[in-house]
């Protein structure tokens, strides 16, 4: 797709997007359903993701991503959008 007709639909959205259809929501490997934590959203930290797209040399849309950098943890090499928390 072209980054202009990409710019162009992007522009169109709502400011309040719907819900996603059941089938986009992550599930657990085991089948069970994503919760919240047991001491609740108390402890939760908001973050963000950017969906950066930009044109390449023949104008068409590329979404960036990023390699996260190598270490000991959970989400160590792994290719990601960028974001982070706030």
């Amino acid at each position: 797709m072209k980054y202009l007709d990409a710019a162009a639909r992007l522009g169109k959205l709502p400011d309040v997007l719907p819900a996603p259809p059941e089938a986009l929501v992550p599930i657990r490997l085991g089948g069970e359903p994503w919760k919240a934590p047991a001491e609740g959203m108390a402890t939760a930290r908001p973050a963000g993701v950017l969906v950066l797209i930009g044109p390449d040399d023949a104008g068409e849309a590329r979404v960036v991503l990023i390699e996260r950098t190598s270490y000991d943890g959970h989400h160590s090499g792994e290719v990601s959008f960028p974001c982070g928390a706030a």
